[in-house]
C-alpha cells in the first residue's frame, strides 16, 4: 500500500514539520502536494467539469492518475492515465502509464506500450527493454504458478490496511492494522486512515477469532507496527513513530518484556542515528541477531536492510549493512528469516519483479547474503508484496505435499482492504531430470581387451532410448551426455547403443524420490558399453562341468544368465561359444569333449529363449593353449586350469540406430 514512501514500510516522514499541524486544504492540487492523495483525487475530479482549456485538463487528469498511483489503486490510475494521454501524448507520462499497467498485472498491454515507446523515444530504450523482459517473465511465472497458493485471511483483514503478521507459539497472529478502532484520532492525510496499532487474532480451532488490540501499554495515539517476538514470546520488538511534543519525529525500534502479567514500558533501542528512520525489526530464532530497515544516509540508497548482534545481556552491537546482493539504490525492507537463520526473506522495488514491491529470498554463505531469488507468482503480484514469514518448513510425512507455508502481506487486486494478510502454501513440486552419460573402457592396447584397463572414454553420438509408457530417443553430445525430463512416480528403462559396441540396458525410477530441499531433482546414470572385438575371445568366468563330462553343473547357471541380458539387449548379434581343454588326454578326445561342452552351453541358452540361429558351438580342444603346458610338458594344476575355459565371441552384428515408434 503506497501511502507514502515511508509509511508503506512502517515509517513516518514529517517533511520538517509535525503531521499533526498539517493545514487543511480546499483545492485538489494543494491536497496532492501535501500528499493527501485520496482527498486530492476526490477534489480534482470535482474541479474537472469546470475546466475550459485542454492544458488545464491535462494537468488535472495527470494529478488524478498520480494520486491513484500513490494511493495504490492501479486500476483507477490506469483509467486516468489513459484519459490524460488521449488529451496529450507525453513520453514521461506514457512510461508511467505502462508501469501502472504492469502493477495492474496487464502484462501483455504493458509490453505493447513499452515496445511502442522504445521505438519512438531512444531515451527510454533501456528501461523499456528491461520492463518488456519483466513482463514476459511475469507471464511465464503466472503460467507456472501451480506450485503455490495464496488465500486472503478475510476474518482478520479489514477495509483498511492490515499487514506484517507474526505468528506466536499458540498459533495467534500479531499484526499491524489501521482499523478505524485504532487508538487516537490522528490520520494519514494521504490515505485518510488512522495510524496503525498492534492487534492480535487468537487461533480458534482451524480459524481465527476477531482481532483485538494487542496491549494498551504498547499501543499509543501514534504509529506502532511491524512487530516481532523472541522464541519464548516474552520479548517484543516493534516500530513506533511519533511522540508528544512539537519536534519532528523519526521512527525507532522499541523493546518490551512480559513479566507473566504485564508488558513493560517500551524502551527505544539505540541503532544508527536519531536523525534517520529505523523500523521493521525481525529477531532470529536463536535470539542472537536483530534485522531491521533504515533510510540511514550511509546506505546504498533508499531504504536498506541492516542487522545487529544481540548480546547476552540484551544490548545491541554495532549494526552492519546486509550488503549489495540484497540492497539496491531503491528500497529494501521487511526482513524476515527462516527457522535456521540461513534464508533471508525481504521485499524490494529495486530488483527485477512483477511490479511494486516483490518478495525475494537470499541465502547465507560465510556470513554474506547472496544468491537472491524472486519468490515468483503467486507469492508476488503486480502490486506491493511484503513481510513473508514461515510457520512450516518441510512436509510432515511422506504423503504431505505442502513443502512450506506461512503468511505474507499484499496490496494485490480483489483484496478486502488496502493491504491484506494472506496465508500461503508452497507445494512440493519436484522436477525430475535424467542425465545419462555413456562411456566405454579404454585399454592399454586399444585392440586387445585383455590388456590393462587404463580408464574410461566418453562416447559421442551414442543412442539413448528412454522407455516408460512411450519411448524417446536422443544422441549423446560431445561430452557423452544426454538429458531427459522425467514424470513423477514413474519407472523407466534406459537403453544405450552405438555401432561397434554391445548394447546395454538399465533402469531408474522417480518413485519415492521426492526431495523437499530442492525443486529440481537430478538423477545421474552412467552406462558403460563394451566395445565389440570380433577377433578376440571373451572369457566367461565360473563355468563348471562334471569330471571328463559335457554336463553343465548348476553353479554355472548364474554366469550364463548374464549372457541372456546381452542377447536381449542386442537382438542382432550372433555369438560363438567356444570351449577349451588342457593338453592332458588325446587330442581327438579333447576336441570331442570341448565340442560337447560348448553345445551344452548353447542348449542352456536355447532353453532360456535365445534363438538357435544366433548361437554357434565351437570346440577347440587343446588347440589354443594360453601357456606352454602342451603334450608331455610338466605343469602345475593351476597352469592346466588356466587352459580349461569357456569363451564367447561376437561374430556378426547389425545394430539398428533408427528411433523406435
Amino acid at each position: 500500500m503506497v501511502k507514502n514512501i515511508f509509511i508503506l514500510f512502517g515509517f513516518l516522514t514529517f517533511l520538517g514539520t509535525s503531521c499533526r499541524t498539517a493545514k487543511e486544504t480546499t483545492d485538489g492540487k494543494t491536497a496532492y502536494e501535501s500528499k493527501q492523495y485520496i482527498f486530492a483525487a476526490e477534489l480534482l475530479q470535482k474541479e474537472i467539469s469546470a475546466l475550459k482549456t485542454t492544458e488545464e485538463k491535462v494537468e488535472k487528469t495527470l494529478l488524478i492518475a498520480r494520486a491513484y498511483k500513490n494511493s495504490n489503486q492501479p486500476a483507477e490510475a490506469v483509467k486516468w492515465y489513459e484519459k490524460n494521454i488521449a488529451l496529450k501524448e507525453n513520453p514521461d507520462v506514457i512510461f508511467e502509464y505502462a508501469l501502472e499497467l504492469k502493477r495492474n498485472e496487464d502484462y501483455k498491454k504493458a509490453a505493447i506500450v513499452f515496445e511502442k515507446l522504445m521505438a519512438e523515444d531512444v531515451d527510454f530504450a533501456a528501461e523499456c527493454r528491461r520492463n518488456i523482459e519483466i513482463c514476459k517473465l511475469a507471464e511465464v511465472w503466472m503460467a507456472e504458478s501451480k506450485s503455490a497458493k495464496t488465500v486472503n485471511l478475510e476474518a482478520i483483514n479489514s477495509a483498511q490496511s492490515d499487514y506484517a503478521a507474526f505468528k506466536l507459539k499458540d498459533g495467534s497472529l500479531v499484526f499491524t492494522s489501521d482499523k478505524t478502532e485504532a487508538t487516537g484520532d490522528i490520520k494519514y492525510k494521504w490515505t485518510n486512515e488512522k495510524y496503525g496499532d498492534l492487534y492480535i487474532a487468537k487461533k480458534n480451532g482451524a480459524a481465527y477469532a476477531s482481532p483485538m488490540p494487542f496491549d494498551a501499554t504498547l499501543n499509543t495515539n501514534y504509529y506502532e507496527g511491524a512487530a516481532c517476538f523472541n522464541k519464548e514470546n516474552n520479548v517484543i520488538y516493534f516500530t513506533r513513530c511519533g511522540s508528544d511534543g512539537p519536534k519532528s519525529d523519526f521512527c525507532a525500534i522499541f523493546k518490551s518484556s512480559w513479566d507473566g502479567a504485564n508488558w513493560s514500558i517500551p524502551e527505544v533501542q539505540p541503532l544508527l542515528s536519531d536523525t534517520c528512520n529505523v523500523g521493521q525489526p525481525f529477531l532470529s530464532r536463536d535470539g542472537k541477531t536483530l534485522f531491521f530497515t533504515s533510510d540511514f544516509i550511509g546506505g546504498f540508497g533508499g531504504r536498506d536492510i541492516y542487522f545487529v548482534a544481540v548480546n547476552a545481556d540484551g544490548t545491541l552491537s554495532e549494526p552492519s549493512n546486509a550488503g549489495t546482493a540484497v540492497n539496491t539504490e531503491q528500497d529494501e525492507m521487511f526482513p524476515t528469516l527462516d527457522e535456521n537463520n540461513n534464508i533471508l526473506y525481504f521485499s524490494s522495488n529495486g530488483l527485477t519483479g512483477l511490479g511494486g514491491l516483490d518478495i525475494f529470498k537470499a541465502s547465507k554463505e560465510k556470513n554474506i547474503w547472496k544468491n537472491v531469488e524472486n519468490m515468483k507468482y503467486p507469492i508476488n503480484s503486480g502490486a506491493d508484496d511484503f513481510y513473508l514469514i514461515l510457520d512450516k518448513t518441510k512436509p510432515s510425512n511422506d504423503q504431505d505435499t505442502v513443502l512450506k507455508s506461512g503468511y505474507l502481506t499484499s496490496a494485490r487486486k480483489n483484496g478486502k482492504g488496502m493491504d491484506d494478510i494472506y496465508s500461503y502454501q508452497l507445494f512440493l513440486q519436484n522436477n525430475f531430470v535424467l542425465v545419462v552419460r555413456v562411456v566405454t573402457k579404454t585399454y592399454a592396447n586399444p585392440e586387445d581387451p585383455k590388456s590393462d584397463i587404463i580408464g574410461k572414454a566418453i562416447l559421442k553420438d551414442a543412442k539413448v532410448e528412454l522407455t516408460s509408457n512411450k519411448t524417446l530417443a536422443q544422441l549423446t553430445d560431445a561430452n557423452g551426455i544426454t538429458k531427459f525430463d522425467l514424470d513423477k512416480e514413474m519407472d523407466y528403462i534406459i537403453d544405450a547403443s552405438k555401432p561397434g559396441y554391445l548394447k546395454k540396458s538399465t533402469t531408474t525410477t522417480t518413485k519415492n524420490r521426492r526431495d523437499a530441499n530442492r525443486t529440481e531433482v537430478v538423477i545421474n546414470v552412467e552406462i558403460e558399453l563394451e566395445k565389440i572385438f570380433t577377433s578376440q575371445d571373451i572369457e566367461i568366468s565360473n563355468i563348471y562341468y562334471g569330471l571328463d563330462s559335457t554336463q553343465l553343473r548348476p553353479e554355472s547357471y548364474p554366469a550364463l544368465d548374464t549372457l541372456l541380458a546381452l542377447f536381449r539387449e542386442n537382438p542382432d548379434i550372433t555369438i560363438e561359444i567356444g570351449s577349451h581343454t588342457d593338453s592332458r588326454g588325446s587330442d581327438a578326445h579333447n576336441l570331442k569333449l570341448s565340442q560337447g561342452r560348448a553345445q551344452s552351453v548353447i542348449d542352456y541358452l536355447i532353453s532360456k529363449g535365445i534363438a538357435a540361429e544366433r548361437l554357434i558351438a565351437k570346440g577347440y580342444g587343446e588347440t589354443k593353449l594360453l601357456n606352454n603346458c602342451g603334450n608331455n610338458v610338466k605343469c602345475t594344476e593351476e597352469e592346466h586350469q588356466r587352459n580349461r575355459r569357456t569363451t564367447f565371441r561376437v561374430i556378426s552384428q547389425n545394430v539398428n540406430i533408427e528411433s523406435k515408434e
